[in-house]
């Protein structure tokens, strides 16, 4: 078939929007371009409707690209009171709705970097909750081995005593006995106020050495309770800082940065020829894009 060259016009809009917050260390800037054909003299422009992708200005030429047909201009493309307006609507729309939206986390003091994937901010926040989760165990591990230690010095040391007053008891009641024996053969001998007095002695140290094991038995069982329901709450505590610096981590907000006016810059406005390529194929006209 037979093809022919053909430019349509539109309206040919692009702005430069910098966005800059030194709170969060912020310096980028994004490309809005818009391709509205057949534009009237009068109505809304839904710009949202003719977001396109944006053009290097320096790619751009005013002269065609050879032999071509050209397309009628649309009402509003030639209205100048029109296309001035559109161009200052144009700024005001950016300047409303342009935000550059960042992901926070406003605990970790974390912000999302818009020039890189989002999921590196997620694995940054991981990252540092990671740390300061580690930081805070090693603190509250400290303070547990701290009390744990002097836990186990009072065990210790009260086994040692357990020891040697099982050792006493033991002594005791053998004297004990041998009283007992000699007071016998002294009331058989007629000494029975002197027998008797140390016997009943014997009978009290043993009854003391007894009790003073009893104690000791008591306070080893108080101390083991007291070192099992220890790691008992260094098991809660650990639990609760892991639960803890997790949900910090997935604790993300949404940040939004609002450029100034000043920082919105049309790059391109006017009339845009966009080249097409314009064929009859069995007496049906047909338009394709050539870009």
């Amino acid at each position: 078939p037979n093809v022919t060259l053909a430019y349509r016009p539109v309206l040919l809009a692009q702005a430069a929007v910098r966005y800059q917050d030194r709170k969060v260390n912020i310096f980028t800037a994004r490309y809005y371009a818009y391709r509205i054909p057949d534009l009237e003299r009068t109505g809304m422009v839904h710009w949202e409707d003719y977001l396109s992708d944006p053009l290097d200005p320096k790619e751009l030429t005013r002269d065609p690209q050879g032999v071509a047909i050209y397309a009628d201009l649309a009402p509003g493309l030639s209205d100048a009171k029109r296309m001035s307006a559109l161009q200052k609507e144009l700024v005001d729309m950016l300047y409303s709705t342009a935000r550059l939206r960042l992901a926070q986390n406003t605990t970790l003091k974390l912000y999302s970097n818009p020039d890189v994937s989002e999921s590196e901010f997620y694995a940054q926040a991981a990252q540092v909750a990671r740390e300061q989760r580690d930081a805070e165990i090693d603190k509250v591990t400290t303070q547990l081995e701290k009390q744990m230690d002097v836990l186990e010095g009072r065990l210790t040391r009260k086994e040692r005593e357990l020891q040697a007053e099982r050792k006493e008891l033991a002594d005791r009641r053998r004297e004990e006995t041998f009283t007992k024996g000699e007071a016998f053969l002294s009331i058989l001998r007629g000494r029975t106020t002197y027998t008797l007095s140390r016997t009943s002695r014997a009978r009290r140290y043993t009854r003391q050495t007894e009790e003073d094991l009893l104690e000791s038995e008591q306070v080893i069982r108080a101390l083991n309770t007291e070192m099992d329901a220890l790691e008992q709450r260094f098991e809660q505590e650990l639990r609760a800082v892991n639960e803890k610096w997790a949900k910090i981590a997935n604790d993300v907000q949404e940040y939004v940065v609002t450029p100034y006016k000043k920082d919105i810059q049309v790059e391109l406005f006017g009339i845009g020829w966009l080249p097409h390529w314009y064929a009859n194929i069995n007496n049906q006209p047909l338009l394709l894009p050539a870009y």
